[in-house]
């Protein structure tokens, strides 16, 4: 198994990107759902938040690499499959269950949902390229 560490960078950095203009997209309606007043400040991302969720991210892509190399080597085919077994079989349930038992907007649910599809389709189609 050949790990393909540019490949795994450059599906962390796409992914990093979609998902921050996925939210900048979203913004009022994300933060009507998270309970923020309107009148309040604009959120800004502390640099320990934004840190976080690339690691996040990158860590999310070496996993998804692997799993990728063991079902037979990257393809987007595979790579968008396995990303959306993923969503659905784990992201989907847990966010919902947060959201759920946390007592927020069940907004919340499809918003977060999905950007976490949105990352995970967007590494699988990278790391399906370049392998």
């Amino acid at each position: 198994m050949q790990v393909n560490i540019l490949a795994i960078l450059a599906a962390t950095l796409v992914s990093y990107i979609l998902g921050s203009l996925w939210y900048l997209w979203l913004g009022k309606s994300w933060r009507q759902a998270v309970g923020w007043s309107e009148d309040g400040p604009a959120y800004r991302p502390s640099p320990f938040e934004l840190m976080i969720g690339l690691i996040g991210q990158l860590v999310m892509a070496v996993a998804l690499s692997g799993l990728l190399n063991h079902m037979g080597g990257p393809s987007i085919r595979v790579g968008l499959i396995t990303a959306f077994g993923i969503w659905v079989g784990f992201i989907l349930p847990s966010l919902a269950t947060n959201v759920i038992f946390q007592r927020r907007s069940k907004t919340l649910i499809w918003q977060d949902g999905l950007h976490w599809l949105l990352i995970l389709a967007s590494q699988g189609v990278v790391l399906g390229l370049l392998g």
